[in-house]
């Protein structure tokens, strides 16, 4: 291991050195525990052509690897609730997915998983302050 390698391409290496640098700077860190809720919610939701699972706090606590009551407390302490992440997270997803456009209201609404397209247009306008149809793309 400690012997230098015959073959070895600084080039490459510098080149595969920043490429790592800029994968390890997009992850969150450790102690940004929002962003791995986050990214575990994400997991669960705004799947198209599959049916989401609710993200619930024992969910998410099973992919983040932490316990239900440790994950709780990690979001108090930083001032936010479990329903406030997963409602976040529904709305970036429901607006990214209508300015983009491609899906129907009923499907962002079917994929976020809400009971109904009313279900939906009542959440959005809480969200944005606006319906569905206003954020779509023309």
């Amino acid at each position: 291991m400690e012997l230098p390698l015959r073959a070895g391409n600084r080039t490459l290496l510098g080149i595969l050195d920043e490429h790592v640098e800029g994968i390890l700077a997009k992850l969150p860190r450790e102690d940004d525990v929002l962003g791995v809720v986050r990214g575990a919610i994400r997991k669960l939701v705004g799947v198209r052509g599959e049916r989401p699972v609710e993200p619930t706090i024992a969910a998410v606590a099973k992919i983040t690897g932490l316990g239900v009551r440790t994950l709780q407390r990690r979001l108090v302490t930083r001032g936010v609730t479990f329903r406030q992440l997963v409602d976040d997270v529904r709305r970036e997803i429901a607006v990214s997915e209508l300015e983009r456009g491609g899906a129907s209201i009923a499907e962002v609404a079917f994929a976020l998983g809400f009971s109904s397209p009313s279900a939906f247009h009542h959440a959005f306008r809480r969200w944005t302050g606006r319906s569905p149809g206003s954020a779509r793309v023309t």
